[in-house]
């Protein structure tokens, strides 16, 4: 049997991870992140810290929304470990106006967002669509560790969320 969900994103990266959040403030009930590595957070978690709308400029003028609370979270992660500023890559002179996180607070602050919305996560997968005709209708993952163990998963809405676009 497979396992039921209301959602399944393919994609960790930040738009997979924004498309679960949003997809649980909708109102589903059950909803499944895929990711093929072992981390989530996409680039900005492998080493790439800062953003396309890393200038505070910008984030200022966003007061509500997922990037929004995200921003936030790195914010209040900074604060809780004693780091003054999100402004990690560009030196003294951007302190307070650019968000650039490291690797390890982005994985940390993702998860912990992803835990608290009540999303199921599993990484470390490779994912094929389940197709019935012409629609999806689920998909089956496998870990990319242990290619024996398999799981399918069907859902009323699959969002391809891979950072390359190969995730289906």
């Amino acid at each position: 049997g497979a396992l039921l969900a209301d959602v399944v994103v393919v994609g960790g990266g930040p738009s997979g991870i924004a498309a679960a959040l949003s997809a649980r403030e909708v109102g589903a009930r059950t909803v499944v992140l895929l990711e093929r590595t072992d981390y989530l957070g996409g680039q900005i978690a492998a080493g790439v810290g800062t953003m396309d709308e890393g200038s505070r400029d910008r984030f200022d003028q966003r007061s509500e929304g997922i990037w929004n609370r995200i921003v936030r979270a790195f914010l209040a992660e900074y604060a809780r470990i004693g780091w003054p500023h999100t402004s990690t890559c560009y030196g003294a002179g951007s302190a307070g106006r650019t968000v650039c996180v490291s690797p390890s607070v982005a994985r940390r602050v993702y998860a912990q967002l992803l835990e608290d919305a009540g999303v199921v996560v599993q990484l470390g997968v490779d994912v094929t669509p389940v197709v019935i005709g012409s629609r999806i209708t689920g998909v089956r993952w496998q870990r990319t560790v242990a290619p024996g163990d398999s799981q399918r998963v069907a859902a009323s809405v699959v969002v391809d969320a891979s950072e390359n676009g190969s995730g289906l």
